[in-house]
């Protein structure tokens, strides 16, 4: 999301209602994001016998004169318009008026009355944080109790010194809060220097979502606010550097632009062999040497995994080092449990001679694969579950509900293996004749993850280096639901090697064999019983019969599915 560039218009109209509308206008026209007005009545912003009641008087607004300037605005642009709200009366207005959100200023933070009638507003709040101290902040938050606060840096001096911005303040406030919070930063720099450009530019390094910035005609006529205010002219080549320099921090997720993926494609190196090495003999780093490769999709291997290994074929001069050139322990991970929200021990579902989970077990035992462990929770309900592996002489195990990935992690510590292909109980059309495909994908090209997104959903392929499971469980938190790990790894891609293994054009098909439903049951409990008919066999079939089945009998769309919510990226502190 990009950062909100908001239009202040304070005081620059001079008290005429007529030039706030024109100079909402020209906010509009010069790009800002949203217009923000101050709205206040002398009367309950400062007491009569204060110097500068009188001034703001003059400078204040009518409701009818508001609601004349508000009305005309919204007829002209479409953009969110904020108000400065300076009391209580200006508050109630600001909600008679459908303002897109409020700004507390810091001279409010103890205002009880206010903040009260702040608790159950449903629209955005903006909390000025300059000349308030810690304490008084922390007290608003809890009073006000919402969800949409942005934290505002910054303070009304006109202008504002560069020693006195301190973003060091800020950094302190958004570590306390962590990510509780939306930061911004009001700008009241002077708006004749460069600096009203380059210290806007510094916020968006600190992590703003926000910026606000005076707005005025003319600013040689001096009048209220022109200190830090800019020209529309000026205001829109603000905004058009904002856009440039904001370009250049990227996304908030590790991803390599396209142009980096090129350069890392050029520079690439690859552990390439100095002479023959005969296979059963292990490498030795001496008889490599790490340079320039010009293919494409070889990562360069993790070498120090292999030294313990004995190579089980020849390794020829100047041929890349793969892991396919050493004896890999794969193991199968099949995870399921019966509590489900869309279809309620679907596991247990008769299908074939079986049920579900029954079938995916002889379809991989029929595929020749031994290294199979099942993996479940340690729920009553999945009792039955244990009792199906047993019967199939499966290992299992049974972990936590939630967080899949340690369920699987704990059994897998002990085993260390090389590679983990991770299936999941819904996906029981396992193609064994595409997994070879896709494992000598991921051996040839030193992959730490490949999946065959393209293949028919229910059939397909996760093949996933152990170390990459290691590295996110042991270095990720709030992972508690991990139940759709692949999810996390393809939103993440950059943070890994990864690729995705081809699919023969034939076989790419816009349809889900996956088991997320009754109806999608029911359609692989049809293609089964039909393939029995003609075959005698619940388990021999392959993508071929599958697609046929298919195109004979064509699904009937439904709404996509998401199965991802929320997966904390961040690091561990």
């Amino acid at each position: 999301m990009s950062i909100e560039i908001i239009a202040e218009i304070a005081n620059a109209h001079q008290g005429n209602y007529k030039e706030a509308l024109k100079l909402g206008l020209a906010a509009d026209k010069a790009n800002a994001d949203a217009i923000k007005y101050q709205i206040y009545f002398a009367e309950e912003f400062l007491s009569k016998d204060h110097p500068r009641f009188d001034h703001f008087k003059k400078q204040s607004f009518s409701e009818k004169q508001w609601i004349y300037i508000i009305k005309n605005l919204k007829k002209k642009i479409d953009k969110k318009i904020y108000a400065d709200i300076l009391g209580v009366r200006a508050f109630k207005l600001s909600k008679k008026l459908k303002f897109d959100g409020v700004k507390i200023h810091s001279s409010d933070l103890s205002n009880l009355k206010l903040l009260k009638l702040l608790k159950n507003y449903k629209k955005k709040i903006f909390i000025s944080c300059g000349g308030s101290t810690f304490f008084e902040i922390c007290n608003s938050l809890k009073k006000i109790n919402s969800k949409k606060i942005t934290l505002l840096h910054g303070f009304q001096s006109y202008p504002t010194l560069i020693k006195d911005i301190n973003f060091n303040r800020m950094k302190l406030i958004k570590n306390f809060f962590k990510s509780k919070y939306s930061y911004g930063y009001q700008d009241h720099t002077s708006g004749s220097s460069n600096y009203s450009i380059y210290i806007p530019l510094l916020s968006i390094g600190a992590g703003v979502s926000s910026l606000e910035k005076h707005i005025t005609f003319n600013r040689s006529k001096k009048g209220v606010d022109y200190f830090s205010s800019v020209e529309p002219n000026k205001f829109k080549d603000f905004v058009k550097v904002i856009r440039n320099i904001e370009s250049s921090f990227g996304k908030k997720n590790y991803e390599l632009s396209k142009q980096e993926t090129i350069y890392r494609k050029t520079v690439k190196k690859n552990w390439i062999s100095q002479k023959k090495i005969n296979k059963a003999k292990k490498i030795k780093i001496s008889d490599l040497a790490f340079l320039r490769s010009p293919f494409e999709n070889i990562n360069p291997i993790n070498i120090e995994n292999y030294f313990d290994k004995k190579l089980i074929k020849n390794l020829n001069k100047n041929e890349i080092l793969t892991k396919n050139h050493f004896q890999n322990k794969i193991f199968f991970v099949v995870v399921a449990r019966s509590k489900s929200s869309r279809l309620s021990n679907k596991a247990m579902l008769s299908i074939g001679d079986n049920c579900v989970l029954e079938h995916l077990f002889k379809r991989l035992k029929l595929a020749g694969i031994k290294n199979i462990i099942f993996c479940t929770t340690k729920n009553s309900e999945d009792d039955q579950l244990i009792k199906i592996a047993k019967r199939n002489k499966i290992k299992f195990f049974r972990g936590p509900e939630k967080n899949v990935l340690e369920r699987m992690m704990i059994p897998l510590r002990k085993i260390k293996p090389d590679v983990v292909v991770r299936i999941t109980g819904d996906d029981i059309l396992f193609d064994y004749a595409y997994f070879n495909k896709a494992l000598n994908f991921f051996l040839n090209n030193n992959f730490d993850y490949v999946d065959h997104k393209k293949l028919l959903s229910g059939a397909e392929t996760e093949i996933i280096d152990f170390k990459v499971l290691d590295f996110i469980s042991e270095n990720y938190k709030n992972l508690d639901d991990t139940e759709y790990l692949t999810n996390y790894i393809i939103d993440n891609k950059d943070f890994f090697n990864t690729g995705s293994a081809p699919v023969d054009q034939k076989h790419i098909v816009d349809t889900s064999m996956t088991i997320d439903t009754k109806d999608d049951y029911i359609y692989i409990k049809n293609f089964l019983d039909n393939y029995y008919k003609k075959n005698k066999n619940f388990y021999d079939y392959n993508m071929d019969d599958m697609i046929e089945y298919i195109k004979k009998n064509p699904k009937k769309k439904k709404k996509k599915v998401f199965r991802i919510e929320n997966l904390n990226t961040s690091l561990k502190n």
